[in-house]
């Protein structure tokens, strides 16, 4: 079953450039909360635009 997900670890045996990756990798999870965020502020204005359509249409 392998080790359950705690990912990998490569042993570079030489600057990463060699290898085509980036000198300085950045993680990509650093940003999550701030896009979680920006996806609940489209969902809210979607539901707003939404109930908007439905209130203001002509009866």
């Amino acid at each position: 079953d392998g080790v359950g997900g705690d990912g990998a670890f490569f042993l570079l045996l030489d600057e990463p450039e060699v290898y085509g990756l980036p000198p300085d990798p950045i993680v990509t999870t650093r940003d999550l909360p701030a896009m979680w965020k920006r996806a609940g502020l489209a969902a809210l204005a979607m539901a707003a635009a939404t109930v908007a359509a439905f209130v203001g249409g002509s009866s």
